[in-house]
C-alpha cells in the first residue's frame, strides 16, 4: 500500500514539473556609463529643500507635507500593504474556526432497535441532533509557494514607501516652483510699479508739451495708452498672485491656512527677497544616479514581486499537504450539547492533487509571466526616460546659469547708464524726458535680470526632481 501512495505522489510531481509553461523573461535595461570617476559615493536627502536655507520655503513645504491628501493616500496605501504582508506571513495557517449546528429530522419509517438510552424512537418520528466544532490546518510548504507569498508581499510593501516617497517629492516640488513663481509676481509688481509712475510722469510732460505745441497728438496718446497697459499688467499680476495662493491652500487641502498666508505676508514685505540656491551646477552626473530614483525603484520592486507571484503559482502544479485536526462535541438531545459525552477528535494529513484544473493553472502562470514583461518594459521606458530627463535638465541648467550671468552683467551696466545720466541731468545735459526713459531702461533691465534669476532657480528644482531628491558627492 505504501509502494502505491510513494508511486502516486512521484507521478504528481513528476507531471506538476512536466506541466509548467516556460515563461521568456524580458531584459531589464541598464545603463553603463563610460570612463566613470572614481570614489562615487551616493547620498540622497528626501529633505532637498533644507539645502536651501529658506525659512520661508521650509516652512511652506513642511506645512503642505503634512496636509496633503495624495500623501496621506499613499501612507494609507503603505498600511494597506503592512496588513497584507501580514496575511501573507500566514497563509499557510488556515484560521481556527467554530462551528455548531442543530438538526430536527422526521422519521418516515422506523426500524431501528437499540437498547442505547436516548429518545426512544418507537414513541417518536422526530430526531434532533446538534454538533460543536473546533478545526484548524497547516499547510507545509514543500514548494516554497508561502514563502513566495509572503517575499511578494514585502517588495510590495516597499513598492508602496518607495511611491509616497515619489509622491512627496513631486508635491515638494510643485511647492518650490510656486513658491518661486509668488516671489518672482512680487518683485515684478514693485517694479512695475515704478514704471506706472514714470509712465504717468510721461504722460504730463507730454500733455504739457502738446499744450505748448512742443509734441504732437501720437506722442500723447501713445504715452496715455502705455500707461493704460502697465495698469493692466499690474492688475493681471495681482490675479496671479492670488491664483498661487489658491493653489497652494488646494494643496494643503485647505480653504486658507495661517501659516501659508503668514509666508505670503513675508514675501511681500521683504522687497530684498531672493531665490536661494538650491544645488550647485554640476559638470556631469553618475548614470547611476538614475537607478536610485523612487520612480525607477518602485519599478524594480514591482518586478521582483511579480518573480515572486511567478514562484507562488508555479507551486500550484504540484501537490498540497496539509495537516488537519478538529475536535467535535456531539449529541441528540441539543440541551444536552455541552455535556454531550460523545467527543470526536480527528488529526491527519491531507493530500490535495492538480489534476482537472492544470488548464487553469497554466493560463494563470502565463498571464503572470506576461504581466512580468509588461512591467519589465515599464522599467526599461522608465529608465531610459528618466536617464534623457537628466541630462537635458542638466544642460538646460547650464544655459540658465550662463544666461543669468550674462544678464547680471547687462544689468549691472545699465545701473551704470542710469547712474550717469542722474549726474548729466543734474548738469543740464539732458532733458526730464531722456532721464525718466533712462530710468524706464533700467527698470526693464532690473526685470529681466530677476526674470532670469527665477529661470536659475527653475531649472534647480527641474533637475532636482529628475534626480530623485536632492544629491551630494556623486554630482561634480
Amino acid at each position: 500500500m505504501k509502494k502505491y501512495i510513494l508511486i502516486t505522489l512521484l507521478a504528481a510531481s513528476l507531471s506538476g514539473c512536466i506541466g509548467v509553461p516556460n515563461i521568456k523573461e524580458n531584459t531589464i535595461n541598464t545603463i553603463i556609463q563610460n570612463n566613470r570617476p572614481n570614489n562615487q559615493t551616493l547620498f540622497s536627502s528626501n529633505l532637498w529643500w533644507q539645502n536651501s536655507k529658506d525659512d520661508n520655503l521650509n516652512t511652506l513645504i513642511n506645512e503642505i507635507l503634512s496636509n496633503n491628501s495624495q500623501i496621506k493616500i499613499a501612507k494609507l496605501n503603505i498600511d494597506k500593504a503592512n496588513s497584507s504582508l501580514l496575511m501573507a506571513k500566514r497563509a499557510n495557517l488556515s484560521s481556527f474556526d467554530l462551528s455548531a449546528s442543530g438538526s430536527r429530522s422526521h422519521i418516515l419509517k422506523n426500524h431501528i432497535s437499540t437498547q442505547l438510552p436516548i429518545r426512544d424512537f418507537k414513541n417518536s418520528n422526530n430526531l434532533n441532533k446538534g454538533n460543536i466544532a473546533l478545526q484548524g490546518g497547516y499547510t507545509l510548504d514543500l514548494w516554497g509557494k508561502f514563502k513566495a507569498l509572503e517575499k511578494q508581499g514585502e517588495y510590495i510593501k516597499l513598492a508602496n514607501v518607495l511611491q509616497s516617497r515619489w509622491v512627496s517629492l513631486n508635491i515638494s516640488v510643485s511647492v518650490a516652483d510656486i513658491y518661486g513663481k509668488y516671489i518672482l509676481l512680487t518683485k515684478e509688481e514693485d517694479i512695475v510699479n515704478k514704471k506706472l509712475q514714470i509712465a504717468n510722469k510721461i504722460y504730463n510732460l507730454q500733455k504739457f508739451s502738446y499744450k505748448t505745441g512742443l509734441t504732437d497728438e501720437q506722442s500723447l496718446l501713445t504715452a496715455e495708452n502705455n500707461s493704460r497697459e502697465i495698469k493692466s499688467a499690474l492688475a493681471t499680476i495681482k490675479i496671479n498672485k492670488h491664483i498661487i495662493k489658491n493653489s497652494l491652500n488646494n494643496l494643503n487641502g485647505s480653504i486658507e491656512s495661517p501659516i501659508i498666508n503668514s509666508v505670503f505676508n513675508n514675501i511681500d514685505n521683504d522687497h530684498n527677497l531672493k531665490f536661494h540656491n538650491l544645488i550647485n551646477t554640476p559638470n556631469y552626473i553618475d548614470s547611476d544616479i538614475v537607478i536610485n530614483r523612487p520612480d525607477i525603484q518602485y519599478y524594480l520592486s514591482i518586478i521582483k514581486s511579480q518573480k515572486e507571484k511567478l514562484k507562488s503559482i508555479k507551486a500550484d502544479f504540484y501537490p498540497r499537504f496539509s495537516i488537519l485536526g478538529n475536535i467535535e462535541y456531539q449529541a441528540l438531545n441539543i440541551e444536552h450539547l455541552i455535556d454531550a459525552n460523545s467527543t470526536i477528535l480527528n488529526f491527519g494529513p491531507s493530500l490535495y492533487l492538480p489534476l482537472f484544473n492544470r488548464n487553469t493553472l497554466k493560463q494563470n502562470y502565463k498571464i503572470a509571466g506576461t504581466d512580468l514583461n509588461i512591467f519589465i518594459e515599464n522599467y526599461n521606458s522608465h529608465i531610459i526616460e528618466a536617464y534623457q530627463t537628466i541630462n537635458n535638465n542638466l544642460m538646460t541648467l547650464k544655459l540658465a546659469n550662463n544666461t543669468n550671468e550674462l544678464n547680471n552683467k547687462n544689468f549691472i551696466n545699465s545701473n551704470q547708464i542710469y547712474k550717469n545720466n542722474n549726474i548729466l541731468f543734474d548738469l543740464g545735459n539732458i532733458s526730464k524726458m531722456n532721464l525718466l526713459i533712462s530710468k524706464n531702461n533700467f527698470l526693464d533691465a532690473q526685470l529681466k535680470d530677476i526674470k532670469s534669476k527665477y529661470n536659475l532657480y527653475q531649472n534647480q528644482i527641474n533637475l532636482i526632481n529628475s534626480l530623485g531628491g536632492y544629491y551630494k558627492n556623486e554630482v561634480k
